[in-house]
C-alpha cells in the first residue's frame, strides 16, 4: 500500500487477468494510446485517469479522479469513495456506474449508461446552468441523497428514442429554477422536495408512489395531469404554492396532507379520502382561482367543501 503505479503506454489485458492492490494507479498513456482492462480491477487507493481507459470487467475504484473526458467500458464500474472531475464536460460512457462515495458536479455531465447513486452517497448537481444530459433508454437511479441546485437541468440528450428515466428511491431536493426535461421520465419512490424557487413538473406520472413535498416559500407547477388520489400512488405534502397550469388536471384526495395554496388555471379534482376511515369535511389547503375563469373544480368527496379565494390581478393570500 502507498505505492503509485504509472502506466504510460497502451495496454490490453485478458478477461482472466486481475489488477489489484492498496496503492495508487495513474494512467497516462502516451501518443494517444488507450488502456483496455478486460479483467478485474480493484484498487484501494486513488485511480487517476489522465488519458483514455476502457474497463470491461468487474471494476472497483476507491477514489477516482478524471482528467480525461470519458469513463468507458462494458463492465460494472463501482466507485466506493469519491468521484472527482475537473473537466468542462465529463462523459460517463460505461454501461453501468455505481457511485457510493459522493460526487459534486459543477460542470456538465453526459450520462450514456445506467448510473446509480448509492444508499450512503450524496450527489450534488451544482447551480448556474449545469446540465446533466441522459442518453435515450438509460436509467439514472438515486438510492441516497441527490441535491439539484438552482438553474441546473436534467435533460435528455436526444428527443428521439426511448425516454431516459430518473428514478428516486432516496431523497431528492431541488431549489431555484431547476428543471427536468419533458422527455425524461421521473419516477419518485422516495422523498422529492422543492426547497425553494419554482420547479416545473413537465411530465405525467409514470409510476411514482413516493412523497412530493413543497416547502414554505417554494412553488411546484404542474404542466400535465397528475393524480394523487390512489392509496397506492404518490402523496403530496408541505405548505408552499402549487400552480395547476391551464390544460392540466390535478386530482387530490380530501385527506391530502398538503396545507399550502393551490393556484388553479387548469382543473382541480377533489376525490374521496385515501383512508376510508378518515372523515374529512374539507381539505387543509386554500385555492386561488384565475380571473377570468378558465379553471374548473370538481368535488368528488362526499360532503366536500372548499375555501375559494379568487385572484384579481396578482396572487392573493390565504
Amino acid at each position: 500500500g502507498g505505492a503509485t503505479f504509472v502506466l504510460q503506454s497502451g495496454l490490453t489485458t485478458t478477461a482472466a487477468s486481475s489488477i489489484s492492490g492498496g496503492g495508487n494507479v495513474t494512467i497516462d498513456a502516451q501518443d494517444g494510446a488507450v488502456v483496455t482492462i478486460n479483467g478485474t480491477y480493484n484498487i484501494a487507493g486513488l485511480t487517476t485517469l489522465l488519458t483514455a481507459a476502457v474497463f470491461n470487467g468487474d471494476t472497483t475504484f476507491q477514489d477516482l479522479t478524471l482528467s480525461t473526458p470519458s469513463l468507458a467500458g462494458s463492465g460494472h464500474l463501482t466507485i466506493n469513495g469519491k468521484l472527482e472531475s475537473f473537466l468542462n464536460i465529463t462523459r460517463l460512457d460505461a454501461s453501468l456506474v455505481t457511485i457510493n462515495g459522493g460526487f459534486s458536479q459543477t460542470r456538465d455531465v453526459y450520462v450514456n449508461g445506467d448510473l446509480t447513486n448509492g444508499r450512503a452517497s450524496t450527489m450534488t448537481i451544482g447551480g448556474g446552468s449545469v446540465f446533466t444530459e441522459l442518453s435515450p433508454g438509460i436509467t439514472m437511479t438515486n438510492n441516497g441523497t441527490l441535491a439539484v441546485g438552482s438553474s441546473a437541468r436534467v435533460m435528455a440528450i436526444s428527443s428521439s428514442g426511448a425516454h431516459p428515466r430518473l428514478v428516486n428511491n432516496g431523497t431528492l431536493t431541488v431549489s431555484g429554477s431547476t428543471a427536468f426535461g419533458s422527455t425524461v421520465d421521473f419516477i419518485n419512490h422516495g422523498l422529492f422536495t422543492v426547497t425553494s424557487g419554482q420547479f416545473t413538473l413537465a411530465f405525467q406520472n409514470v409510476g411514482s408512489d413516493g412523497e412530493f413535498h413543497v416547502a414554505s416559500g417554494a412553488t411546484l407547477r404542474f404542466l400535465h395531469d397528475y393524480d394523487f388520489s390512489s392509496a397506492a400512488g404518490p402523496s403530496l405534502t408541505g405548505d408552499g404554492l402549487i400552480i395547476i397550469q391551464s390544460g392540466a388536471t390535478l386530482t387530490l384526495p380530501l385527506d391530502t396532507d398538503f396545507a399550502g395554496t393551490l393556484e388553479v388555471d387548469g382543473t382541480l379534482v377533489l376525490a374521496a379520502a385515501r383512508d376510508p376511515l378518515n372523515m374529512v369535511i374539507a381539505p387543509r389547503f386554500a385555492v386561488l382561482q384565475a380571473v377570468p375563469e378558465p379553471a374548473s373544480l370538481a368535488l368528488l368527496g362526499a360532503g366536500a367543501s372548499l375555501l375559494m379565494v379568487r385572484r384579481r390581478g396578482g396572487r392573493a393570500g390565504r
